[in-house]
């Protein structure tokens, strides 16, 4: 009985094909979760990048800016990100009254994206800059839905990709004015009384 389990132990004789039928399932599944995964860093990059040149673009503006607008940035950023599915876009100005955050304005672009509002400013607090209560702070959030470009179902491992949502958050403060106005402004860059009239 020894003599038989030490036989077994040292036998290297082996079917190649059924080797294969075992593992190869296995690399293939270990090969497109990884092709999957660059992938979505890829377009996180993008994403990223969107983002970023949406805010730069809103802190470059002296005036009120208006609904039409921010609908270009929205078009701008969907046509960034080249995604099938519709991104959202929110964008938002804050301030400092010398004890907390206030929302000035916020607005909300895509399908499914809402405009933020006070109740969320404790959410995002953390995030927000240090201000004094002269400044104000402009962002931009963006959500990207990723879908895998493969789906596969390897033995039933399909169930670990699934769909998720790309999320970005970047502040900015405005270039050549202490606030950028939407809509409208009541008052001009300067401290002046404005006339509500200047948008873009």
């Amino acid at each position: 009985m020894k003599y038989d389990i030490s036989k077994f132990r040292d036998n290297e004789d082996g079917g190649v094909s059924v080797e294969v039928a075992i593992l190869f399932p296995i690399l293939a599944w270990a090969f497109l979760v990884c092709f999957i995964w660059f992938d979505s860093f890829r377009l996180k990059t993008i994403d990223r990048q969107a983002a970023e040149t949406i805010a730069d673009i809103i802190s470059r503006e002296n005036v009120a800016i208006s609904p039409e607008f921010l609908t270009g940035m929205h078009d701008l950023l969907r046509l960034l990100t080249r995604t099938t599915a519709e991104p959202q876009l929110v964008v938002s100005s804050f301030s400092f009254d010398g004890t907390d955050y206030v929302l000035e304005w916020s607005e909300a672009r895509g399908s499914g994206a809402s405009r933020l509002t006070e109740a969320d400013i404790p959410l995002i607090e953390e995030e927000l800059p240090i201000l004094d209560d002269t400044n104000t702070v402009i962002v931009v959030q963006t959500a990207t839905d990723y879908r895998p470009i493969i789906q596969f179902d390897i033995l039933g491992f399909s169930q670990t990709i699934t769909d998720f949502e790309l999320t970005q958050f970047i502040r900015v403060n405005p270039r050549r004015a202490t606030e950028i106005c939407y809509d409208e402004c009541t008052t001009n860059n300067d401290g002046t009384d404005g006339d509500g009239t200047d948008n873009i």
